[in-house]
């Protein structure tokens, strides 16, 4: 058996061409979507990232700024930044792009951040507008889950969801994400971590498995349920290969749909997030 391929760039085309009709739309109305980004200067991962999202934001119309700063006064500076940003009404949403292995300290300039302008969703307030089920915005990697898996006509409503990973970015907000009271959610989630005993007994168990772990290949044949749903956030480049948090090679026999790396979760999440950036300017003319 070879498993249903989760096409991320396919659907992120789709999904691209409908933006640039709703930014056409704000454009008659004297509205141009502008997007601030800023990251830390010669954070090889995050230009990267970043690149993807601003070659994305200009074909769909969205216009970026950014800034790289060091990493000796990030953090004065980012937030100084942000305040100004926070003002300026050209700049509907605004984006810290966060190295791997950020200081906690970083957190201070995510949380200084306008929420109506925090189209990542890490503000303290628009996390817990998620946790009522009142979203502002959803988190751009949950919401590429999520539409991923409906685009496809996979059922979530009332599948066993569990999501190996409970970092701020997927696992957490994915849990509140699919546990919301609407067709496309509806699900019960279990979140596993590196504490969690016989993890296998959990995984085995999942409809749908989401692997956000950050370790590459660590999801093996022996934690996937026979004809499950394995969607795989991780991505790491050794040598001149990718590789996923999960082991393609066996999750390809066992699973009946899963997600590649790369091409999956990865233009999906940048589609989420301009989708944020273009909801935030409309917000302005609602």
């Amino acid at each position: 058996m070879k498993s249903f391929i989760l096409d991320g760039r396919l659907l992120a085309t789709k999904i691209e061409k409908q933006l640039v009709k709703r930014v056409n739309m704000l454009n008659k109305k004297g509205i141009t979507p502008g997007m601030g980004v800023i990251l830390l200067r010669d954070d090889q991962s995050s230009e990267i990232f970043v690149k993807n999202k601003i070659n994305k934001a200009a074909k769909i119309g969205i216009k970026t700024i950014v800034e790289r700063l060091d990493k000796k006064d990030f953090l004065a500076k980012a937030t100084k930044l942000v305040a100004k940003w926070n003002m300026d009404s050209n700049i509907h949403g605004i984006v810290i792009q966060l190295p791997k292995n950020n200081p906690k300290s970083l957190g201070e300039a995510v949380r200084s951040v306008l929420p109506i302008k925090d189209v990542d969703c890490l503000h303290p307030e628009n996390i817990g507008l998620l946790s009522l089920s009142i979203p502002r915005f959803l988190p751009p990697t949950p919401a590429a889950i999520q539409k991923l898996l409906v685009a496809n006509k996979i059922t979530i409503e009332g599948k066993n969801v569990v999501i190996v990973g409970r970092g701020n970015l997927v696992g957490r907000p994915l849990a509140l994400t699919l546990l919301q009271k609407n067709k496309n959610s509806n699900a019960t989630v279990t979140v596993c971590h590196r504490h969690t005993v016989d993890l296998a007994k959990h995984t085995k168990n999942a409809d749908i498995l989401v692997v956000a772990i950050g370790q590459p290949e660590f999801i093996t044949g022996k934690y996937i349920k026979k004809g499950g749903v394995v969607v795989d956030v991780g991505v790491h480049k050794i040598g001149d290969k990718w590789y996923g948090d999960v082991k393609h090679t066996d999750a390809d026999k066992i699973a009946s749909v899963i997600s590649p790396v790369p091409g999956g979760v990865g233009p999906m999440t940048v589609i989420m997030l301009l989708q944020n950036v273009v909801i935030a300017a409309e917000r302005t003319v609602a």
